[in-house]
């Protein structure tokens, strides 16, 4: 009688064996990143890798349909793993290694140097606050605006000429009338960004390198940026910058200056509003993953907005 009751008390779920084929193939795809970053095989190589493994996949599938083969799900699941592999490898180098050759970037060295430039907003401008004082610093530091851009003309002498890339443009000003999808002119200074030079420095040419950023534009006064032509009122990066811009607002005017940018960073992705001293203190602590937005982040959010909610249902009722 035990062993019947045990037999039908026993879960069914702790008795399946767990099967997360998706955790193999994310490693799979974090391998072959890995790989093209250090070893740098050509692009080619990559490519020639997925066609084959495709073909051989494809054939060994279509042959255990007939035949009966030993191990014919292994040998597919290896030859997909290969795929996911090469497909991994080729997207990052796209990413990180395949540049226009008409980027502003290749004329441009670590050393700033005057330019003259046209582009076009990606994002609305987003608040850089001023860091905490520094008795050390020879001057006061304030407040900058950063903008992302895509360039599309430098000036060379009298004439414009046509170029590309993507670049992050700084304004030393406290806010800008700009918008996703304006045209912009920017009279500012522009450079490489600076390598490290001692180990553990953190390397500003890679972090943007990974943002696909190969120059930075820095403009002294909000004077320095006009708006050549203001974008589409249709366009969703708009509506999707008012919300933030209005949710930002709303968290500087109602939290405190030093809870404003953590929650501004937590909740829409502001991180850049975070000081230094403060995310330094978290990647010390191995917490810099709670800057991200996250699942349990939004959850926080949408279950903060249902109380409110409720709660003033309740009160008008």
């Amino acid at each position: 009688m035990s062993q019947v009751l045990a037999e039908h008390t026993e879960s069914p779920v702790a008795a399946r064996p767990l099967y997360q084929p998706l955790v193999v193939v994310l490693g799979a795809a974090a391998a072959g990143m890995l790989v093209d970053r250090f070893l740098t095989p050509p692009l080619f190589l990559w490519q020639f890798m997925a066609a084959i493994s495709l073909l051989v996949w494809w054939w060994n599938h279509t042959r255990s349909h007939h035949n009966t083969i030993d191990n014919s799900e292994l040998y597919n699941s290896l030859l997909l793993l290969c795929v996911a592999i090469s497909v991994a490898a080729t997207w990052h180098h796209l990413c990180w290694r395949w540049f226009p050759k008409d980027d502003l970037a290749w004329s441009l060295s670590e050393h700033s140097q005057p330019a003259m430039i046209e582009g076009v907003a990606l994002s609305g401008p987003r608040l850089l606050p001023a860091p905490p004082p520094n008795p050390l610093a020879t001057r006061e530091s304030e407040e900058r605006c950063s903008v992302d851009l895509r360039v599309t003309a430098v000036r060379q002498e009298d004439e414009w000429q046509s170029c590309s890339g993507r670049t992050r443009l700084i304004v030393d000003a406290a806010s800008l009338d700009i918008q996703a999808g304006d045209r912009l002119r920017i009279a500012g200074f522009a450079r490489r960004p600076s390598r490290s030079h001692n180990p553990g420095e953190f390397d500003e040419a890679k972090f943007h390198r990974g943002q696909r950023r190969l120059f930075l534009l820095r403009a002294t006064s909000a004077d320095a940026v006009q708006v050549v032509q203001r974008g589409s009122p249709w366009s969703p990066w708009r509506w999707l910058q008012a919300v933030r811009a209005g949710g930002n607002s709303m968290l500087w005017r109602y939290l405190g200056r030093t809870q404003a940018g953590l929650a501004a960073a937590v909740l829409l992705g502001l991180r850049e509003q975070v000081d230094r001293d403060r995310t330094e203190s978290f990647m010390q602590a191995g917490t810099i993953h709670l800057l991200a937005i996250s699942g349990l982040h939004v959850g926080i959010l949408a279950m903060g907005l249902m109380f409110a909610a409720r709660f003033f249902l309740r009160h008008r009722r």
